[in-house]
């Protein structure tokens, strides 16, 4: 006997495997950006991969202080995380030096990319 199968099934199993894929990768994609723009120094890139306005100061930062730097790390996906859709990035540290021998350290409270905020 043969196994019988429609076009419409095949259909709507390859659209939910792409979902879920689309769901799984995307945060991690988007979190690797924005931690090899934060070590590349390309802070305009880095800017675009938050979801607020607010939040994109790093080439702001680089532009009015003379001696900037950044860094980010991804912390390890925990399995909640993959099932919200986000993928935390710890810690930002950013180092500011508006004169010399004034340096101000800022340690951020971690950034995360969460798909859901992107159709707000």
């Amino acid at each position: 006997m043969r196994p019988r199968f429609s076009l419409r099934w095949l259909f709507l199993a390859t659209a939910l495997v792409a979902v879920l894929c689309y769901w799984l990768v995307y945060p991690t994609v988007v979190a690797n950006r924005f931690v090899r723009s934060v070590a590349a120094k390309d802070y305009a890139l880095a800017d675009t991969c938050f979801q607020n306005p607010n939040d994109r100061i790093l080439f702001d930062l680089n532009e009015n202080h003379w001696r900037f730097k950044a860094q980010a790390e991804l912390e390890p996906q925990s399995f909640t995380q993959l099932l919200r859709g986000l993928r935390i990035i710890w810690p930002i540290a950013i180092n500011l030096q508006h004169w010399p021998g004034q340096v101000h350290n800022i340690m951020g409270q971690g950034a995360r990319h969460e798909r859901r905020r992107l159709f707000d």
